[in-house]
């Protein structure tokens, strides 16, 4: 692995077949890449990442975060505003072998339970409609 400009005083140079471990935070490019050793999240796009997985995309101001809402909940990819400020949908598991949409918030609008059946407006397979 080469580096260009001056060496850091903590980076020795590595082959190939060898690892390189960083300590603190590892930035590429101000924002292409940042790595939040504090955090621990990781940003694609973005010097400030808010989630584990954090990939801002300014596709009509929305970006992508993969995360956990909570360490007792699920996982999601969240759909918000590039500032965190809105957000407009999730995809996410609030159960075992399940997928489910999100709009408006958090509102569940389509679940494909761990049978298979896509279940629309509800969250349970019965005889409902």
């Amino acid at each position: 692995m080469g580096y260009t400009g001056k060496k850091p005083t903590n980076v020795v140079d590595v082959s190939e077949t060898q690892s390189l471990t960083v300590d603190g935070d590892l930035t590429v490019d101000t924002s292409t890449l940042k790595v939040d050793s504090t955090n621990n999240n990781v940003g694609f796009g973005t010097a400030s990442p808010a989630a584990p997985v954090d990939s801002v995309a300014n596709t009509n101001g929305v970006s992508m975060r993969v995360r956990a809402r909570s360490a007792d909940e699920f996982g999601l990819i969240e759909f918000v505003e590039n500032d965190g400020s809105t957000a407009h949908g999730y995809i996410g598991t609030p159960a075992a072998d399940t997928l489910a949409f999100y709009t408006n918030g958090l509102n569940e609008r389509v679940r494909i339970d761990s049978s298979g059946r896509l279940l629309v407006g509800k969250a349970a397979a019965d005889s409902g409609v």
